[in-house]
This record gives C-alpha cells, structure tokens and sequence, in this order.
C-alpha cells in the first residue's frame, strides 16, 4: 500500500484520465485495501479529488467525456456502502456532480456522461440512503 498514494500522481501524468489500466487497479486497491484506506482521510480525499479532476478535466484527448471519474465515484460509494467514511464529504461530493450535471460552455454535459453522474446518485443511496435522499428533497 505505499504504491497507493503515488497513484495520484500517475493519474495527472496520463493528463487526468484513468487511461486503459488505471481505473482497474485503483478498483483493486479499493476492493481489497479499504479497511486501510477507510483509516486514512489523506487517502481518502485523494480518491476524491481524482474523481473530481476526472470528471471536471478539459483535456482534448479525454475521448469518454468525462464519464470516468464519475464511474469512478460510483465505485467509492458501493466500496464504502455500509460504513460511514465517506460522510464528511459526501454532501460536498454530490454538490459537484450536480456542478457537472449543469455543465458550463466549455463543459457539455452529453447523454452518456449524463447517464454516468445520475448513476453516482444510485451508488450514493447505495452507500446512505437516508442522506442522499434528503439531499434530494434539499435540491
């Protein structure tokens, strides 16, 4: 696990993009080292800002627009679903997938991408389902 953290820095390397292994080994990490990495909130909060940068990135040659920091997000939420880890920033979180969803002039939000940010929806009532849905009803 002393890889784990410097996967981050991989991650900007390939210009914010999971690129064709990435996504893949991080889901490993996640699947079989979340009892670490739910003890450690650096950690956490890297898995965040990730999914952020990835879903946020303006790169040319990201090809799946966006979608995969928040297929990436998805993955965080049903990992953690049963826990309360990713409670201090879960509101915070859903804030900036909603951000996206509204996109901006230089950050279209297309139907595959749409489809991807609704999904972290499900994952996040996956994870809590009483907080999602009163994040809902707030918005």
């Amino acid at each position: 696990y002393k890889v784990f953290p410097c996967l981050e820095l991989v991650f900007k390397k390939n210009k914010n993009t999971f690129g064709d292994t990435l996504l893949d080994t991080m889901n490993w990490y996640l699947v079989y080292g979340s009892e670490r990495i739910k003890e450690n909130r650096d950690q956490i909060q890297m898995l965040f800002r990730i999914a952020d940068e990835a879903m946020f990135s303006t790169e040319p040659t990201i090809t799946t627009n966006n979608s995969e920091g928040a297929i990436f997000l998805q993955i965080v939420f049903q990992i953690f679903q049963g826990t309360n880890v990713l409670d201090e920033f879960f509101v915070n979180i859903l804030d900036r997938v909603v951000e996206r969803l509204n996109g901006t002039a230089q950050l279209a939000v297309k139907p595959v991408l749409k489809k991807h940010l609704l999904q972290v929806f499900l994952s996040a009532i996956m994870y809590n389902s009483a907080a999602t849905l009163q994040y809902l009803d707030e918005k």
